[in-house]
């Protein structure tokens, strides 16, 4: 698969989770991973689109499908996901060696065992999953 084809089949995972919300077919929680991209150049994108769609499902003044960007929930999720203060969103990514510690799985099982506050879902993106394993220290358990 080239470069470019995973940059559309992203896209097109967003647009069908996306026609999904709008039908009410979407569940409580969605679990968003992406691997290591290959090309830097990739991860401005991706996570442009990772951060659209978070917008545009935590809004809490929508009727569009799309975020205002005016509420306080969109201006909770920044422009630079790993900044972001979303009660209803968090955005993991490797820290030492490229592999996650402890306490960011327990930050995410705290997270994960919290109703929603605010948004009509909760959002989780894990950055480079598969690190989650890497090292095979306790994170990885």
């Amino acid at each position: 698969m080239s470069n470019n084809s995973k940059t559309v089949e992203h896209i097109s995972v967003l647009e069908r989770l996306t026609a999904a919300e709008q039908r009410g077919r979407l569940g409580h929680a969605i679990l968003l991973v992406s691997p290591k991209l290959a090309d830097e150049n990739q991860a401005p994108g991706f996570h442009r689109s990772i951060l659209n769609f978070s917008k545009d499902l935590l809004c809490t003044d929508t009727e569009t499908g799309k975020a205002c960007g005016q509420c306080l929930s969109c201006n909770s999720l920044n422009i630079d996901l790993e900044y972001s203060n979303h009660i209803d969103f968090i955005h993991l990514k490797p820290e030492k060696l490229n592999a996650y510690v402890v306490d960011q799985i327990k930050a995410l099982k705290s997270f994960m065992s919290l109703k929603r506050a605010i948004g009509r879902i909760k959002l989780v993106y894990i950055e480079n999953a598969e690190a989650l394993g890497a090292g095979g220290g306790a994170a990885a358990n």
